[in-house]
């Protein structure tokens, strides 16, 4: 009997729902950093444009570089694990973006600090899309893998069309260092979520 007709249909939606979920709110947690800085961080800190452009470039050189290792640990470790290790620690340094805003790092030393928190964040956000690819295989068959995988990519796509209207009303509410805590926690409960979740 193949695998997947074992899986019942709404469970396998419940782990599609998840999987948009998490690519959402990592996605979300990326751009975010950009209405953070653009808002307030900028200008609270004197950081330039070009200093900024740094710290952008810094999660996407550390993410493309890390891709390959990061497929190891899916393959070593499987899917449910590295979503699970992705989530905890991506939320861990949005907290600790947060964080550095609090007052107890010198001024001069802010962005060298989060160039250090974004560039870890980077790098533990490696497995999310090879792992969510891996988990729509292992749930759905071959006929509606496509459009598994399409609304997983669509949910990423999501996030960066609401990030600013979202995390600019959080900041304004909130302040930059607080919204990024409040990111975080709602990406470390999606991860617990995927962690409780049995294996695929």
């Amino acid at each position: 009997v193949d695998s997947h007709s074992r899986r019942s249909d709404p469970e396998r939606w419940r782990i599609l729902a998840l999987l948009m979920a998490l690519c959402f709110i990592s996605h979300f947690n990326r751009a975010s950093m950009a209405s953070a800085g653009d808002e307030r961080i900028m200008k609270e800190f004197g950081i330039s444009t070009e200093q900024m452009g740094v710290l952008y470039s810094a999660f996407l050189i550390v993410y493309t570089v890390f891709m390959i290792p990061g497929g190891f640990f899916i393959d070593r470790f499987g899917p449910r694990l590295a979503l699970a290790v992705m989530g905890i620690g991506t939320a861990l340094f949005c907290a600790f973006t947060g964080m550095v805003g609090w007052g107890f790092i010198a001024a001069s030393q802010v962005w060298f600090s989060l160039l250090i928190v974004r560039s870890l964040m980077g790098l533990l956000t490696t497995p999310l899309h090879p792992a969510s690819a891996r988990a729509a295989a292992n749930w759905f068959p071959e006929r509606q893998r496509a459009l598994a995988n399409g609304l997983i990519t669509g949910a990423a796509l999501l996030a960066y069309a609401a990030v600013h209207p979202l995390f600019g009303a959080l900041i304004d509410r909130f302040d930059w260092p607080t919204a990024f805590l409040i990111s975080g926690g709602c990406t470390a409960a999606l991860a617990v979520l995927a962690a409780l979740h049995r294996r695929a």
